[in-house]
């Protein structure tokens, strides 16, 4: 039997099969304990089944990612803010360590931190000027 027939069978038997945090998760009636028993037994095919595989490394593609530094200049923050700064570090170890969704990730970050920021820059002085 092959390991989406396994899980068709378990999903049938009424068992939900998952992984979570890195675990697999078995849940389910009592009933259709030996069914998860069988899951179990494969749990690293199992596992390996119902884990995407890590996107494949490409320089473009992170490139294409680290818009942060146009967002830093949208917004007109500073890009020497200690929360901007260690926002970008991460993304700087993601690409180092060759992770395009830590890089998505922190990018991100740098982003909307950036877009915060902009917004606390600028209340303050429309209210100055009367318009807040």
């Amino acid at each position: 039997m092959t390991v989406a027939e396994l899980l068709a069978v378990a999903t049938e038997a009424g068992l939900t099969v998952a992984v979570v945090h890195g675990q697999l998760l078995v849940k389910g009636p009592k009933r259709a304990a030996d069914v998860g028993r069988a899951v179990l037994a494969r749990k690293a095919e199992v596992f390996a089944h119902l884990t995407p595989p890590p996107p494949v490394w490409s320089v473009a593609e992170a490139l294409r990612r680290m818009a942060a530094d146009a967002a830093v200049e949208r917004h007109g923050c500073r890009g020497a803010d200690p929360l901007i700064q260690a926002a970008a570090a991460c993304a700087c170890e993601a690409y180092r360590q060759r992770d395009a969704d830590g890089v998505a990730r922190a990018c991100a970050e740098v982003a909307r931190l950036a877009a915060s920021i902009d917004g606390a820059i600028q209340a303050p002085g429309s209210e100055e000027r009367g318009l807040g």
